[in-house]
């Protein structure tokens, strides 16, 4: 696919999205004793499907899209030019 920005051929997108998750929050002691380390551990659970999406070039950072069946359907050569392509055309 040709990024319609760019023009230049891409084979994915970036996606970027804000979502809720949960995250185990411990701390650990740095090796001088007197410092505190904070720690996030991914507990993988997302808690909200994914809002404010964008898709973006990876080669030009344009946002292309904001939602997914829009890119799905761009990679997949259903969107041309910004526009998506009729069956028989």
């Amino acid at each position: 696919m040709k990024c319609p920005n760019c023009h230049e051929d891409i084979t994915d997108l970036r996606c970027f999205s804000l979502l809720w998750r949960e995250d185990r929050f411990t701390v650990e002691q740095i090796e001088d004793g007197e410092h505190i380390k904070p720690k996030y551990e991914p507990d993988q659970i997302c808690l909200s499907e994914p809002v404010n999406v964008e898709f973006v070039c990876p080669e030009c950072d344009a946002k292309l899209f904001d939602n997914e069946p829009s890119a799905i359907a761009f990679l997949s050569g259903k969107i041309v030019g910004g526009q998506l392509e009729k069956k028989g055309e």
